[in-house]
């Protein structure tokens, strides 16, 4: 997914890069990401959720607080689009109907209970976090062959994402959305 103008300006101005040359370093998603790691690690503030899109401000602070980790760049996109795709949705309601679903794991779930348990660990029952709910989000993730490494870690991305949560990172962007219903970013999150 290429950088918006928004975008662009804001990473050309933590990078002190032309907006131009980061579009045109930018032409692969892949290649997206890398400049968005090395972005990640420059000044960036909460209140940055306010001037950049929903997605590159979540891959900025996922890859700011995994920057010096061992995690590959696929892994790190993996986990923001994680929370992209569910922040928002578990911050509405928790979806029982997942939760309660007994066809064993699944990407679906895994990803849910990763955001549950990194971002809602103090709001959610203690119960719901029975002994060995990291076993399952692992066997999750281990339906696709290219999540294998992702989920020989999952201790450490929930820890991430509970930092992540613990400084604060997260709310802005959920305060802002919630606040701003015709937002597209929200319809993106419905389909």
């Amino acid at each position: 997914m290429p950088l918006n103008d928004q975008d662009l300006k804001y990473v050309a101005k933590k990078l002190l890069l032309s907006p131009k040359l980061v579009e045109k370093l930018t032409e692969s998603e892949r290649d997206t990401d890398l400049i968005l790691s090395q972005a990640s690690v420059k000044n960036i503030k909460k209140q940055d959720s306010l001037k950049i899109t929903a997605l590159t401000y979540l891959k900025l602070v996922v890859y700011r607080y995994s920057f010096d980790t061992t995690f590959d760049i696929d892994d790190k996109l993996y986990i923001a689009k994680c929370l992209f795709y569910n922040y928002l949705n578990i911050k509405k309601g928790l979806d029982y109907q997942l939760i309660t679903d007994k066809t064993g794991p699944s990407e679906k779930k895994s990803q849910y209970y990763l955001v549950l348990a990194g971002l809602y660990y103090e709001e959610t029952a203690k119960e719901f976090f029975y002994p060995g709910y990291q076993m399952f989000i692992e066997d999750g993730f281990r339906t696709r062959p290219e999540l294998y490494c992702l989920s020989k870690h999952i201790e450490e991305w929930v820890s991430i994402l509970r930092e992540i949560n613990r400084k604060g990172w997260i709310n802005p962007i959920g305060k802002r959305c919630l606040l701003n219903k015709n937002d597209p970013k929200l319809l993106l999150l419905k389909n």
